[in-house]
């Protein structure tokens, strides 16, 4: 039976290898299922406050209002492109929700469209379809594609710079447009500078001294041009990841409030047994960050592991793996160092760091994947099966809080009485309280299937009858991961940002309701931590730039001396909001947040202009907006 469904398979195999159109409608087949999702996230995702801070920025910027490094401005935490190029385009086709939406949209799409062009020039196109389906199917992915993030603008500059430098052949000017769009691709994210430095080298590498050349010439040029524009101002943003006396030019534009600390780790002893420890914070980020990112991630480890012996590919097939998989490595690397360790943020934008960059380890499988050892050996098969196992404790991990509660009330059969829940036992037997139990359970599932396929496979290789079987099973658990992507397990976990009805429509109601009463030589105090946007509808009215960033940047020092230093580089404190909340002609207010001002509203200090109706169905009266007139 076994030999007959191989036979066959080998035959539908065969059959479409001889139809090459078959690959590209599936890759479109792939696009259209992309482009479904991402137009249904258009309207159904809520806005945080990372895109509200992209598009408020940028369209007071695009205004002309303020500009990026400014004195008593915006804090300017990220490259200018990553605010200025949204806030162009809002300037261009209006301000709000929908266009910055669509913008997210077709970025999307070009995205998926630049990397599609390069897996072709790569390896064929049957492998460009497979990635195609590997995006496609990975809801977190498309999530953050789908809301004006700076991850998609990354994306879609990586992806086309990619599709121009990895070519077989490299005629100048593509090399010259590559070059341009990775120092852009920097403008955007200063996080992406290691790849403009790998990208150069791997073009000298392979393709010579006049291709490495006008790569890293344009390149530089583009840097050079937009440090230009920004010039000085910009030094704020490599002072604050330059450590301090390393270069004296720098010293003026370190900020005099820190918001990161490194974080200083618990002794394993210590936090194993204590899951209310941060470090368990960082393990969930990093469980995160590899569901919703498997296959990049599983996926560069396996190259690693059954990397091809050098004899089994080409020249250009080999240095091109090994410059994708080493830049997917080191962004990996630098990404895990700031996110998890705390130098940038609190653990969980792990997973959305990674975002910037999946597209490269996505790549770097179809360069690696058809060259691997099938037979590996040696400490190359200890390895996979310990990949495995451990894939499979943070996939459970990372499962705890879709699967935790329904594992830890699967009833127990008892002599002589009712069932019990498992968690009873467990409390009883180990002290864990249900909520322990939610978090463990699931874990010890997923490390216990781990060890038992990291089993079967030593199994099957010790009795001689398989050699390749830590093989079939990483590769079979790689594509079961783009089978299963839509499921809690894999990026289908990823509900951070679902909430349903529109939210784009929402937030224009509001935000056209308030725009009747708020003039635009108005200056407003704004409370609503959830995300600016809002602004948006309001026509460039008076803002106070540093509350865009809310409590995030927020300084818990005060007095005469670092308050003007504090509010220079775009930092508040309690002395500022107490000041800005005096003189405000308008309070905006979120629903969470209107028990902060009641006292002030019975007090006669304020009178309530409008109330709307809530802009995130699934936060209810939390989202609504609320407007606030001063009385004189």
């Amino acid at each position: 039976m076994a030999s007959k469904l191989s036979a066959r398979l080998a035959a539908a195999r065969d059959w479409l290898l001889a139809r090459p159109v078959a690959a590209y409608w599936l890759a479109g087949a792939g696009a259209l299922a992309y482009l479904a999702q991402s137009y249904h996230y258009l309207s159904s995702l809520r806005s945080i406050l990372d895109e509200g801070l992209y598009l408020v920025k940028g369209y007071y910027y695009a205004l002309g209002i303020y500009e990026p490094f400014q004195d008593y401005g915006f804090l300017t935490n990220h490259m200018p492109l990553s605010f200025t190029i949204p806030g162009w385009v809002q300037a261009a086709f209006g301000p709000g929700l929908a266009t910055a939406r669509w913008y997210a949209f077709v970025l999307g799409a070009l995205a998926l469209a630049g990397l599609w062009l390069a897996a072709r020039r790569m390896g064929g196109r049957w492998w460009a379809a497979a990635l195609v389906w590997a995006i496609a199917l990975n809801p977190a992915l498309v999530k953050a594609y789908s809301v004006a993030f700076s991850q998609f603008l990354v994306a879609a500059l990586v992806a086309w710079t990619l599709a121009l430098a990895l070519g077989r052949e490299q005629p100048a000017w593509q090399s010259v447009l590559a070059g341009i769009l990775a120092g852009i691709t920097v403008m955007v994210r200063i996080n992406m500078a290691p790849l403009v430095a790998l990208l150069a080298l791997y073009t000298f590498w392979q393709h010579g001294r006049r291709a490495g050349l006008a790569l890293a010439l344009s390149a530089f040029a583009a840097l050079v041009v937009v440090h230009a524009a920004y010039w000085p101002g910009i030094l704020r943003l490599w002072a604050y990841w330059i450590p301090e006396g390393l270069l004296p030019f720098l010293e003026p534009f370190y900020s005099p409030w820190r918001k990161y600390e490194t974080f200083v780790a618990s002794p394993f002893s210590w936090w194993i047994s204590h899951l209310d420890d941060p470090m368990w914070d960082m393990f969930q980020a990093a469980a995160d960050g590899l569901a919703f990112n498997f296959l990049a991630v599983a996926g560069v480890l396996t190259n690693l592991f059954l990397w091809p012996r050098r004899r089994d590919w080409g020249d250009w097939a080999f240095k091109l793996a090994v410059f994708l998989n080493a830049a997917y490595l080191t962004l990996f690397g630098i990404h895990a160092w700031a996110a998890l360790s705390g130098n940038s943020c609190t653990f969980f934008c792990f997973s959305g760091y990674l975002a910037f960059f999946n597209g490269i380890a996505l790549l770097a499988l179809v360069a690696t994947a058809p060259y691997w050892r099938r037979n590996p050996a040696g400490w190359r098969r200890a390895a996979v099966l310990a990949l495995i196992i451990v894939l499979g404790l943070m996939l459970g991990h990372a499962a705890a809080d879709q699967i935790g509660l329904a594992l830890t009330e699967l009833p127990l059969p008892r002599p002589g009485g009712e069932p019990v829940p498992l968690w009873g036992p467990l409390e009883a037997k180990f002290g864990w309280s249900i909520e322990d139990s939610t978090v463990i359970v699931p874990s010890l599932l997923g490390l216990g299937l781990g060890v038992l396929l990291a089993s079967m496979a030593w199994w099957r290789a010790r009795r001689g009858t398989s050699s390749s079987a830590a093989y079939a099973v990483i590769a079979g658990l790689l594509l079961a991961s783009q089978v299963l992507g839509p499921t809690v397990l894999f990026g289908g976990g990823d509900q951070t940002l679902d909430c349903g009805g529109d939210v784009v429509a929402n937030y224009a109601a509001a935000g056209e309701a308030l725009a009747a009463f708020v003039p635009t030589d108005a200056t407003v105090y704004y409370d609503a931590a959830n995300s600016p946007v809002i602004l948006l509808y309001l026509g460039g009215v008076g803002i106070y730039p540093p509350q865009m960033n809310n409590v995030f940047y927020f300084a818990d020092i005060g007095g005469p001396q670092v308050n003007d230093e504090l509010l220079r580089f775009g930092y508040w404190n309690a002395d500022w909001a107490a000041q800005w909340r005096a003189e405000a002609d308008f309070v905006l207010v979120e629903g969470r947040h209107y028990a902060d001002w009641e006292a002030d509203i019975e007090a006669g200090r304020y009178d309530i202009r409008y109330v709307s109706d809530p802009v995130e169905e699934c936060r209810g009266k939390d989202s609504e907006i609320v407007l606030l007139e001063a009385r004189p």
